[in-house]
């Protein structure tokens, strides 16, 4: 990516239309007072190209004084073609992006672009984006997902691991559901003999039940033909006026025995001579009491002769009663009726029970058999085990391989050996006796809790007892730069503010060529904003000659954008554009 024209109008400092052509022009150096817009200019090729600026709100970025839209357009050639971009603001402060092949939202033109530059605002900012305040910030950042991110086929192994990882957890799940079915199924296989005992159990009460049932049922069968047997019922009003006479009769009895009694009592008062009225002895009444007295006893005799008859009739009475009674089958019916309720109720027991049995036999009967396909089944799953456990280690093992600290980290570590060689070339061009070591991970002291091969968490010796690997230690995976001199190693912290401007000028310069390897995306611009005002005059020559003698050549970096204010890069640079305050707004011109 080459920066051809620019052109910017009402953005931020520059209120006038100001349009700089970039044609032909390696090295450009940007010159002129502080807050002229010097940095304006790579502010809004940035605007241009990301969206992004320093600015909190893009509509900070409209000038104060600005009558119309604010609008940046961008020409930018990316190989054989192209790329026209116009990005900004209207005057009624809508947003204005357009590029040149792409139609449609904001969004979706946005996406074309990042598309077509093949470089993300992340990778733009921290290797082709020098500003002034953080130029050594990329060193304190997140490195290693740079790397990882950039490094051949990286996510790819990344995706291994995921699907080895998948693969491992599914493998345990089914080892763990086959232990548990192993465990169940042995504890039901343990039961086949209670199962069978119970069975036979039942068949015995069923055998008992049948015999039951049998019995009954011949019980039944001779209460029914006794029943049939049976005479017709004798009248219920014969049977009603039989026992009416007996009642009849004996109330006859009865009242006949008491004038029985009655006369009696009246004889012997009569014979003593006692007053009916003062119950007292009467001799007038003595003397008359013969006469009287015979009388009574033949009233006595024909009351004991009517009483005779009357029981006699009464014996008669009953008889006949009897005798009806004994006649009809009412009772007797009702007697073999309840009889025969009562064993069809014990049969229907009976036979609940027994089909009761029955069910419980079928249940048993089927438990057996689940019993026997569970043997089957744990003869399948015991095979199977082995097999599982196999694979289980052999997915752990690729889980392992292709981790960070597997594969990738070899990977890794082969590409950091190649940027750190760039690094200390660089260092060596500007004269320094420094030099950068990486470090893909940092080694802790303590042991990991698992093996990483194939999962165990049972140490003997350090080593595995399944796999017998060497216990590692834990690591922690974030890439650390160091800085050696005179054999020290020291932290990128310790050192001064100078020398971090030329150590982050290094690795960033190395780790842009590294990514243009990695993504063949040509390195071609370089952007750096004051980066040598924390520079003394010596190393500030060095890194200017660097700049300006070395990046092209070496480097293949056809373009530079340096923005300074001091006279010796004034001096040294010939493309210059200088910037300045007119009116109080910004003007650029070639000089």
């Amino acid at each position: 990516m080459k920066i051809k024209t620019l052109s910017l109008q009402n953005f931020m400092g520059y209120q006038q239309r100001v349009e700089v052509d970039f044609t032909g022009r390696g090295v450009v150096g940007i010159v002129g007072g502080n807050e002229a817009g010097k940095s304006s200019i790579l502010e809004a090729i940035k605007f241009a190209l990301y969206g992004k600026s320093r600015a909190n709100r893009e509509v900070d970025l409209i000038n104060s004084q600005a009558e119309g839209p604010m609008v940046v357009e961008l020409v930018v050639s990316l190989g054989k073609e192209d790329l026209h971009i116009t990005r900004g603001r209207t005057a009624k402060n809508k947003p204005i992006l357009r590029a040149s092949g792409a139609s449609g939202s904001s969004s979706k033109v946005s996406r074309y672009i990042q598309k077509k530059l093949r470089l993300e605002y992340a990778d733009f900012v921290g290797l082709s984006y020098f500003q002034q305040g953080d130029i050594h910030q990329f060193m304190s950042s997140d490195k290693r997902a740079y790397f990882e991110r950039w490094t051949s086929k990286l996510g790819v192994w990344a995706l291994y691991e995921k699907e080895a990882l998948s693969m491992r957890t599914d493998l345990q799940g089914q080892i763990e559901e086959a232990l548990q079915q192993i465990d169940q199924m042995e504890g039901e296989a343990e039961k086949e003999e209670q199962v069978a005992d119970a069975i036979k159990d039942i068949e015995a009460r069923l055998a008992v039940h049948e015999k039951q049932m049998q019995s009954l049922q011949s019980k039944i069968e001779r209460h029914k033909r006794e029943l049939e047997d049976l005479t017709p019922d004798t009248s219920k009003d014969a049977r009603e006026q039989a026992l009416t006479l007996v009642r009849d009769k004996k109330r006859q009895a009865q009242r006949l025995r008491r004038q029985v009694d009655d006369l009696e009592q009246e004889r012997e008062g009569t014979l003593q001579g006692v007053c009916p009225l003062l119950e007292i002895p009467c001799e007038p009444l003595r003397c008359k009491s013969v006469e009287q007295s015979e009388r009574l006893t033949q009233k006595i005799q024909e009351a004991r002769e009517a009483l005779k008859t009357s029981k006699k009739e009464l014996l008669d009475a009953e008889e006949k009663q009897r005798a009806l009674s004994q006649e009809n089958s009412f009772e007797a019916s009702k007697r073999l009726l309840d009889a025969l309720k009562g064993l069809q109720s014990e049969l229907r027991v009976v036979r609940d029970q027994y089909k009761a049995d029955h069910r419980r036999l079928a249940a048993g009967e089927a438990r057996l058999k689940r019993i026997q396909s569970y043997k089957d089944r744990l003869a399948v799953l015991r095979g199977e085990l082995p097999s599982l456990e196999k694979q289980l280690s052999h997915w752990a093992f690729l889980a392992f391989a292709c981790s960070k600290r597997g594969i990738p980290s070899t990977l890794l570590g082969r590409e950091l050996s190649d940027v750190q060689d760039r690094c200390n070339w660089i260092l060596s061009c500007l004269e320094s006796k420094k030099k950068i070591l990486f470090r893909p991970f940092r080694v802790l002291s303590e042991y990991e809790k698992h093996c990483p091969r194939c999962g165990a968490g049972s140490w003997r010796s350090k080593k595995c007892v399944d796999c017998g690997m060497e216990r590692p230690h834990k690591i922690a995976h974030d890439l650390t730069v160091s800085v050696v001199e005179g054999g020290s190693v020291r932290p990128f912290s310790n050192e001064s503010g100078g020398a971090k401007v030329l150590l982050s000028f290094a690795v960033r310069l190395a780790c842009g060529m590294f990514l243009a390897n990695m993504t063949g995306v040509k390195m071609e611009s370089i952007f750096l904003d004051e980066v040598f005002a924390m520079l003394d005059a010596d190393n500030r020559q060095r890194l200017l000659t660097l700049v300006v003698d070395k990046l092209a050549s070496s480097f293949g970096l056809e373009q530079q954008f340096v923005v300074s204010h001091h006279q010796d890069i004034v001096r040294a640079i010939d493309s210059l554009l200088v910037v300045k305050k007119h009116q109080g707004r910004s003007v650029a011109v070639w000089e």
